[in-house]
């Protein structure tokens, strides 16, 4: 053994053909003086086990550095920029979230129509339509959101029709506020579920289709059919006419108006009151119908009035019925 090998050889610590187990063994020791500088290239110095055997420390790799997310961020907001601008190029405004960009919790729109029609459908909305006696070609539509549920209400217009839409599951109740301003003569179509409505001078007829729903109506006219479930039904200061209905289950109808002579009408509940107020020189045929509850008629006669008489037919099954001088 050399000098040299003898000066790093310790056969206690490391007996001989044994190198220590984390570090790996190279044959073939070079005594080269230009060998002995190399000695500390691997952060350390090298050890020497015996039969001219060098032993060198493992030399650890470098790490690789994982892609950089953040390279990703400028592609994805050309992705939601562009999806954002293929939506409002279709005529479509929408509140919440679209392609997962946040948008106003408030939109406002105004249009230049004539005798509009109106297609309001989903769930757990306030909805608000005033008509307009002094306004024949605005209208006006302000949607809003009152809370932070994920929401996608959307406006778009087909020629004369506007049509909203706030169906999404993830609604709370009444979470979306629908406010209308429109002309009077407009026409309402309604398809709406666990909402509120609130109706005021229209007079171009009004379809409400609804679930769980209330229905406010005053100073409304023309052609009329509402149906709900589980709600009241109140209309105040009336003109039906044409074949119109009002229809609830578990729940109340009130009316306060006129009957047109050309028309037919029924107010029908199934666990609920009925109650109609019309003027005292009302014409009417009163057909009517009560399983378990009351039937008043302060008009005295099932025919009432001269001329033509429109038939009024008034039902429930548990409640009470009350036909009302006005």
């Amino acid at each position: 053994m050399s000098n040299q090998e003898q000066q790093f050889y310790n056969p206690e610590r490391y007996p001989a053909q044994q190198p220590p187990p984390s570090y790996e063994m190279h044959g073939g020791v070079n005594v080269d003086p230009r060998e002995q500088e190399q000695q500390t290239m691997y952060g350390g110095s090298e050890y020497y086990a015996g039969a001219g055997q060098k032993l060198r420390p493992n030399q650890q790799r470098p790490r690789r550095r994982g892609f950089r997310i953040f390279w990703l961020l400028p592609l994805l907001l050309i992705f939601l920029v562009g999806g954002m601008g293929y939506g409002f190029s279709r005529g479509e405004h929408r509140l919440g979230f679209v392609d997962g960009a946040r948008l106003p919790d408030r939109v406002e729109q105004t249009y230049a129509l004539s005798n509009p029609t109106f297609v309001i459908t989903g769930n757990s909305a306030q909805v608000h339509i005033h008509g307009d006696t002094n306004n024949t070609n605005t209208v006006s539509v302000q949607i809003s959101r009152n809370n932070s549920s994920k929401q996608n209400p959307i406006i778009q217009q087909s020629g004369n029709t506007i049509i909203i839409n706030t169906n999404d599951q993830n609604y709370t109740n009444e979470s979306v506020e629908i406010d209308i301003t429109t002309p009077q003569t407009s026409t309402i179509q309604l398809k709406e579920t666990n909402s509120f409505i609130n109706i005021d001078t229209i007079t171009g007829g009004i379809n409400a289709q609804l679930i769980d729903s209330t229905i406010n109506a005053d100073h409304i006219a023309g052609q009329v059919v509402f149906s709900s479930t589980n709600r009241d039904i109140s209309i105040d200061a009336g003109n039906l006419s044409s074949t119109s209905s009002v229809h609830t289950t578990n729940g109340s109808i009130k009316y306060n108006g006129t009957l047109d002579t050309q028309g037919k009408y029924i107010f029908d509940t199934t666990n609920g009151n009925v109650d109609v107020t019309l003027p005292e020189n009302a014409a009417f045929h009163l057909e009517h119908s009560v399983t378990n509850g009351r039937f008043n008629n302060e008009f005295g006669n099932d025919n009432n009035g001269s001329g033509v008489r429109p038939t009024l037919t008034v039902g429930t099954v548990d409640g009470s019925i009350h036909i009302r001088k006005g």
